[in-house]
């Protein structure tokens, strides 16, 4: 069921979006374009260095987001998570 479309505060050339399909593929849209991406971890926003680290070392995603806004101040601890398949 569509929802009512979002509104932004920035231009397009401002917003990057991770879009994750049903059937597992997922895609970047940037700036730069559209893309997937092929890695088994992703994270995007300004504190996605330190989530990614986060991950590495073992942390769930839910947990590298709070470790993220831990160091970074644009990135807020509020994170929803999904599942594929559930």
């Amino acid at each position: 069921e569509k929802g009512p479309r979002p509104t932004f505060e920035v231009g397009p050339e401002e917003i990057s979006a991770m879009i994750v399909l049903p059937g597992g593929k997922v895609f970047l849209h940037d700036k730069l374009g559209s893309y997937e991406i092929h890695s088994g971890k992703n994270a995007i926003g300004s504190g996605w260095m330190i989530a990614l680290g986060a991950m590495a070392m073992g942390a769930s995603s839910a947990k590298a987001v709070n470790v993220a806004a831990t160091y970074d101040g644009n990135t807020s601890k509020e994170v929803d998570t999904l599942e594929p398949g559930k």
